[in-house]
């Protein structure tokens, strides 16, 4: 430790003096001086610098990794962090990645916790912003989305699932478009499937993906995917969760696009047999009646969220009724403020008109790949957002 604070490399003669009792420690048959070891991995390399590495840290570094003592190799996962930091992204592509590939596959749970655990800060530091194109990224992505995999399904393995995809959620625009479509958004899928806390994490880190994405037909397509698979699942639970994630979109997309794609399904849920769903779509109301055109357009769409709000009105569940009386407020607040911008909003409505076309109305009709909430003939027919699902057209 107290190499660390001496802000770079060591002269030679203090690191002779120095390295070779770190060297011979890996073959220590104290576990606890291993231990120190490993946890002094980042002042190691601090005083070394990036020039003595390959040669002489990596391989005290690597028997640590594979060290018989599980907290050992623990400490060596949460040593990564201090590595990546003094490495940069570049050369930690090279030497940091390949130690995290080695460590997640580890099923030592002493291991899965601490590796898990530094994920969400690991991920931004190997692949950051600015080099979505990075081979490094892309190992780091598949080999993410393979941890979630092997850890989900085990009710004992929530939190470290939770870490990988948080993880994931803060690594948004780090990945290139193929990356995300094909491993990145498949694995937050799954990992919706999961328990409450996890699914909300995966289900805001979906939307934050579909939010940077640059493809349009990927948007449509996968909000036609939520619609599918949970505004339509047989379980409650993901109806509820879906209606917790319309909230995340109003938060990242604008209000146009949450009217055109996702008003027919929160009015649905308005209807839904399990009253906690009618009670969350009940509070979705208010939120929609303030993406609406009015006085101009959208009174068709108005009346439906009317007849809506009235028919829960005589709902008997009084869970349900103390919803009501909550959404009321909102109508009537939504009402007071209706024609007021929102900078935000609008803004993000610029940007998906540089994505769809302008305007958008039209532009996201025309790109529906079909297969979406209509495609089963459960869902009313006679709102804007019913166009982007009947269109044949695939852009």
């Amino acid at each position: 430790p107290l190499l660390v604070g001496r802000g770079g490399p060591v002269d030679d003669g203090t690191w002779d003096y120095f390295f070779p009792h770190a060297e011979k420690t890996p073959e220590s048959d104290d576990a606890d001086a291993r231990w120190a070891c490993a946890f002094n991995l980042p002042g190691i390399l601090r005083a070394g610098g990036k020039a003595r590495y390959s040669s002489l840290i990596a391989p005290v570094v690597e028997a640590l990794a594979k060290d018989e003592d599980a907290f050992v190799r623990a400490q060596v996962a949460k040593s990564l962090v201090g590595m990546a930091t003094e490495f940069g992204a570049r050369d930690s592509a090279i030497h940091v990645v390949p130690l995290l590939l080695t460590l997640l596959k580890d099923q030592a749970p002493e291991v899965m916790v601490a590796v898990a655990a530094g994920l969400r800060e690991l991920c931004p530091l190997i692949a950051p912003k600015g080099i979505p194109d990075s081979a490094c990224a892309e190992r780091m992505a598949g080999a993410v989305c393979r941890f979630i995999g092997s850890i989900q399904g085990q009710h004992t393995r929530w939190r470290e699932e939770l870490n990988a995809v948080e993880a994931l959620g803060q690594s948004v625009g780090c990945f290139t478009g193929p990356v995300v479509q094909g491993t990145v958004l498949p694995a937050l899928l799954h990992s919706m499937g999961s328990s409450p806390q996890v699914a909300l994490a995966a289900g805001t880190a979906f939307v934050r993906y579909l939010r940077e994405s640059r493809s349009a037909h990927l948007r449509v397509d996968m909000c036609n995917k939520l619609g599918r698979e949970f505004c339509r699942s047989p379980l409650f639970s993901k109806r509820l969760l879906f209606c917790r994630l319309c909230v995340v979109v109003l938060e990242h997309f604008s209000r146009q696009f949450f009217r055109i794609v996702f008003a027919d399904a929160v009015l649905e849920l308005a209807r839904d047999p399990v009253p906690m769903v009618r009670c969350r779509a009940c509070a979705l109301l208010p939120m929609l009646k303030r993406c609406l055109r009015l006085p101009t357009g959208d009174q068709t769409l108005l009346e439906r969220v009317k007849t809506a709000l009235d028919t829960l009105r005589q709902d008997k569940d009084r869970q349900v009724a103390a919803a009501v009386a909550l959404a009321d407020e909102g109508m009537r607040e939504a009402g007071l403020r209706q024609g007021e911008k929102d900078p935000a909003s609008e803004e993000r409505l610029a940007d998906e008109e540089r994505v769809h076309g302008a305007p958008l109305d039209r532009k996201v009709s025309g790109l529906s790949l079909g297969g979406g909430l209509h495609a089963l003939g459960q869902m009313p027919k006679s709102s804007t957002a019913s166009k982007i699902h009947k269109s044949p057209a695939a852009g």
